[in-house]
C-alpha cells in the first residue's frame, strides 16, 4: 500500500498525503470514510519491442457501506523496473492522488467511481524481481572496471564496513566531540540519473536510492548545500548532515527524482551541462560506451526545478574537462555556463561542480572570479575552519553498507580525516 489518509468534514481532523493517517481516528467519527492508494502490474511487454509493460495505481474509497475505486492512473515501466522500485513510485505518485482526491472529497463529500472497479493484485515473482535487482545493479559502473578489480573494490568495500562496525564506539566519541566543538562533518554526496532504465553506466536504481535517503534520514541530517554553506563558513555546523547533489542533467533525474524528492521534501542541488541542455546533446563519454538514450534535461526543465525550490548550479558548457583548458577557454566556459543557467533560471547561480572533479590550482584560482564555491568530486569531509571556497564530495556509493561507512566518518579508514589528493587545494 503506498499511503492511506482519513478524510473528514471535521476541520480538527488532520488530512496530509506526506504523513499518513492519524494514529486515533476511526471510520464512525470521519463519515467521509477512508481514502488509500495501491498498485498493480496490467501488462507485461517484450524488452525487444521497448515496451517494458505498464502498472496502475489506484486511489480507492472505503466507506462502511463498501469500496469504491475513485482513480486510477496508468503508467509505462522502466526495462528494470520490479516490485521494489514499482512500489516507490506508487508511493510518490499515490501521494499526489490521494490529495487530489481528499481536495475533491472534502468539497463535493463525495468521489464519482472510476469507469473500471476491478482489482486484481498482480505482481512480480521473487524470482523476476532479484533478476531485475541484480541485472540493474550490474549495469552502474561495471563497464569501467575489470573482473579483477571489481573483486578487489568488493573486497575493499567490505572490510571497511567490518572496520567501521569494530569502530563505531570512536567513531561515534569523535563525531560527538566534532558536534560539541561546532565542528560538525558535513558530507556531500554526488549521483548522475536516477531510474530503473539503465540509461547510462551512472544511472542509479530508484529503489536502492529510496534506501541510502531512508538511511540519511535516520542516521543523519539531509540539508540544502546553501544551508551547509553557511554553516561551513560561519564556522558552527552542531549536526553532522549529509547534501545531496546530481551531476550533468540527466532527464531521468526530471522524470524520476524529482517527483521523490518533492514528494518527500528531500532538498538537492542539480549541476547542470549548460550547453548540453541549450543544444540538446548527449555527452561524448556516454555515446563513446554505447549509451545512447542518455538524454539530458532542456532549460525550461531546469527551470521547473529552481521554481520547485531545487537549487542549481553550473557543471560547465559541455562536461568538459577544466584541467585541461587554457586560461581563455575556461574564463569562456565558466562565464558562458553561469549566464545561460541564470537566464534560464532566473536566478543566481553561484557554484560550479568541477565535471569528473579533474582542475589544477589555476582552475580553482579563476573559478573565484565567477563562483562563489567550487565541488570537486574525489572524496572527503568538510568540517568547519578546515575549507571556505574548495568542498569536496563523494560519488554515490553503490552498497547501503558503503554509504553508511562513509556517513560515519570511514572514507580510506580514517574517521572524519581530510583526503589526501583534495588537501593541497582545499581554500
Amino acid at each position: 500500500m503506498a499511503r492511506s489518509l482519513y478524510a473528514s468534514t471535521n476541520s480538527q481532523v488532520e488530512v496530509d498525503a506526506c504523513t499518513g493517517i492519524p494514529t486515533a481516528a476511526d471510520l464512525r467519527y470521519l463519515p467521509l470514510g477512508l481514502l488509500d492508494s495501491d498498485w498493480q502490474i496490467t501488462h507485461f511487454g517484450g524488452d525487444l519491442a521497448g515496451d517494458y509493460g505498464v502498472f496502475e495505481v489506484v486511489v480507492r474509497h472505503v466507506k462502511q457501506n463498501g469500496t469504491t475505486i475513485v482513480e486510477r492512473t496508468p503508467q509505462h515501466m522502466e526495462r528494470f523496473d520490479n516490485d521494489e522500485s514499482l512500489a516507490v513510485k506508487a508511493r510518490v505518485l499515490g501521494a499526489k492522488m490521494l490529495r487530489h482526491a481528499c481536495r475533491s472529497l472534502t468539497r463535493n463529500g463525495g468521489l464519482p467511481p472510476a469507469e473500471d472497479q476491478q482489482w486484481h493484485r498482480n505482481r512480480m515473482g521473487k524470482g523476476e524481481t532479484r533478476r531485475r535487482q541484480f541485472a540493474n545493479a550490474s549495469a552502474i559502473r561495471t563497464p569501467l572496471m575489470s573482473a579483477k578489480s571489481q573483486v578487489l573494490q568488493r573486497a575493499f568495500q567490505l572490510f571497511r564496513a567490518g572496520a567501521t562496525l569494530m569502530l563505531l564506539p570512536y567513531i561515534a566519541q569523535k563525531r560527538r566531540k566534532l558536534e560539541r566543538q561546532g565542528r560538525a562533518p558535513v558530507t556531500i554526496l554526488y549521483y548522475h540519473g536516477v531510474g530503473n532504465g539503465a540509461e547510462s553506466w551512472a544511472t542509479f536504481p530508484l529503489e536502492m536510492f529510496d534506501r541510502q535517503v531512508a538511511y540519511c534520514y535516520w542516521y543523519s541530517k539531509l540539508i540544502a548545500t546553501s544551508d551547509a554553506l553557511d554553516g561551513l563558513r560561519g564556522a558552527r555546523v552542531h549536526d553532522a548532515a549529509v547534501v545531496l547533489t546530481f551531476d550533468d542533467g540527466y532527464l531521468s533525474c526530471h522524470t524520476n527524482l524529482v517527483p521523490y524528492l518533492t514528494v518527500h521534501r528531500v532538498p538537492a542541488t542539480f549541476y547542470i551541462c549548460a550547453g548540453s541542455a541549450k543544444d540538446h546533446l548527449l555527452f561524448p563519454h556516454d555515446t563513446q560506451r554505447g549509451y545512447l538514450n542518455c538524454r539530458v534535461m532542456d532549460l525550461t526543465q531546469v527551470a521547473e526545478l529552481r521554481d520547485l525550490g531545487f537549487e542549481i548550479g553550473s557543471h560547465g558548457m559541455y562536461h568538459e574537462e577544466m584541467d585541461k583548458l587554457n586560461d581563455a577557454d575556461l574564463r569562456q566556459t565558466l562565464a558562458d555556463s553561469r549566464s545561460i543557467l541564470q537566464s534560464a533560471s532566473g536566478s543566481a547561480v553561484r557554484w560550479l561542480a568541477l565535471p569528473r572533479g579533474l582542475y589544477t590550482e589555476s582552475t580553482i584560482t579563476t573559478a573565484r572570479d565567477y563562483y562563489e564555491a567550487v565541488f570537486s568530486a574525489h572524496g572527503g569531509y568538510n568540517i568547519p575552519g578546515r575549507c571556505g571556497f574548495h568542498y569536496q564530495r563523494f560519488s554515490n556509493p553503490v552498497e547501503l553498507h558503503s554509504l553508511a561507512a562513509i556517513i560515519n566518518g570511514m572514507h580510506r579508514l580514517r574517521p572524519f580525516g581530510p583526503d589526501d589528493r583534495n588537501a593541497h587545494s582545499v581554500m
